[in-house]
C-alpha cells in the first residue's frame, strides 16, 4: 500500500472543490486497516500516509479478532505520533474482555459498535469512566443476527448507563439505511423518545466539535 500520485490527486481534486463551492466543508478523512492484515505489511507505508496530513483518524475493520489486539500496538502508537482519533471495530460479535484489552493496549477514543460491553457492568463502568465513545448500528446488528429487534437492541442499557453513544448506519449500500433511517426506527419502536434522540444528536455534534478543533 502506497500513498501514490493518483491518491495525492484525488486529495488535491477534493480540496480545490471544497474551497470553490463549499469552503466551510469540514473534511475528516479515515483510513480503515483490517484485522487480517498482520502490521508488518503496513508498517512501510504508515509515515508516507499520515505524514501527508489528509488521514485524521484510524479505524481497524473486518473480522473481529482475525488477528490478536496485540498485533496492532504499533500501529495506533503511530496513529498518536501524528495525532490521529483511534477507532476500531469491536464488540459486536467479541466479548467484553476483548473490548477491555483493547481499550488498554491501543489507547482507544472510538468504538464502533461495542454492544456486547452490555453484558458486563465492570466493562460498562470502565467504558464511561474512560469516556470512551460507541457508534451504534442498530440496523446492521440486527441483520448480522447479533440483535433480534429493535426493541430489544442494547443501545437502551448503553444509554441508561450513561455511556457516550452515537447513532450510524453501518454500510448503508448494503443494508439500505441512512442515519435518519435509524433514528426513526428506534423511535417508532419505542427505544428512545424524541429528547432523548435529540440528546444523542447532541452528543454525536459535540464530538464532531471536538475531533475538528483537535484535526487542526
Amino acid at each position: 500500500m502506497r500513498l501514490g500520485i493518483k491518491t495525492m490527486s484525488f486529495f488535491e481534486v477534493d480540496k480545490k472543490v471544497k474551497d470553490s463551492v463549499a469552503k466551510d466543508l469540514v473534511l475528516l478523512p479515515e483510513v480503515s486497516f483490517d484485522w487480517r492484515t498482520p502490521f508488518k505489511k503496513i508498517e512501510h507505508c504508515l509515515d508516507e500516509i499520515f505524514s501527508a496530513g489528509w488521514i485524521k483518524a484510524i479505524d481497524l475493520s473486518g473480522p473481529e479478532l482475525a488477528l490478536p489486539v496485540e498485533e496492532f500496538i504499533p500501529l495506533y502508537r503511530k496513529a498518536e505520533e501524528y495525532n490521529l482519533r483511534k477507532r476500531i471495530h469491536i464488540g459486536e460479535f467479541g466479548g467484553p474482555n476483548e473490548i477491555i484489552k483493547a481499550i488498554d493496549l491501543l489507547g482507544l477514543d472510538e468504538i464502533n459498535h461495542g454492544i456486547s460491553s452490555v453484558d458486563d457492568t465492570n466493562v460498562m463502568s470502565f467504558i464511561r469512566r474512560q469516556q470512551i465513545l460507541l457508534n451504534i448500528c442498530p440496523t446492521g446488528n440486527i441483520r448480522l443476527k447479533r440483535v433480534n429487534t429493535y426493541k430489544e437492541h442494547p443501545i437502551r442499557k448503553l444509554y441508561d448507563n450513561n455511556i457516550l453513544v452515537t447513532i450510524a448506519s453501518d454500510d448503508p449500500l448494503i443494508f439500505g439505511q441512512s442515519v435518519s433511517d435509524e433514528y426513526l426506527k428506534l423511535f417508532c419502536n419505542g427505544v428512545f423518545e424524541i429528547k432523548e434522540l435529540d440528546k444523542i444528536r447532541e452528543n454525536g455534534i459535540e464530538v464532531a466539535r471536538e475531533y475538528n478543533e483537535n484535526a487542526n
